[in-house]
């Protein structure tokens, strides 16, 4: 039931930027459909290509969500290259936030942080590895990132 809420708190709080015009109708349900709400760091690492934490800017929440996070992959046998994984955090550095990982998770933590507003800017900061794995580039040189930018929620 929790998760249910959270799905559809989150439902509606996509509806109400598109009654504000921050959103186009069509958006409302595309995004919806990409989010995936769950209730635990193995049902978040399994399949997940990109994960990104965006908990309070406090590097003892930040780094413990990390920390849980790479266990959840190690359990699960995520390999590394196939995971990204991010921090929406203006104050701390990758290297931080990936101190209790393996190194070769803690190669993959990056900073994606959103400029506010985020329904006004379409930028994504990103900030590189402090530490990087054998061959693995996880923002390739030249890199960007954006985001482009109401009905019933059916995926």
């Amino acid at each position: 039931a929790v998760l249910d809420s959270a799905s559809g708190l989150l439902f509606h709080s996509l509806r109400q930027l598109h009654a504000d015009g921050f959103l186009l109708p069509q958006d409302v349900n595309d995004i919806h459909c990409r989010l995936r709400v769950v209730g635990s760091y193995d049902e978040l690492v399994d399949g997940a290509a990109f994960i990104i934490e965006a908990v309070s800017e406090n590097v003892d929440s930040k780094t413990e969500v990390f920390e849980q996070l790479g266990l959840a992959c190690v359990r699960h046998r995520v390999v590394p290259k196939d995971v990204v994984l991010a921090s929406n955090t203006k104050s701390f550095s990758p290297g931080q936030l990936g101190q209790r990982l393996p190194p070769e998770y803690a190669a993959r933590i990056v900073g994606a942080r959103f400029i506010f507003p985020v329904w006004l800017i379409d930028d994504v900061e990103l900030r590189r590895p402090d530490v990087s794995a054998p061959g693995v580039d996880v923002i390739p040189s030249g890199a960007g990132a954006s985001t482009s930018g109401a009905g019933s929620s059916s995926c």
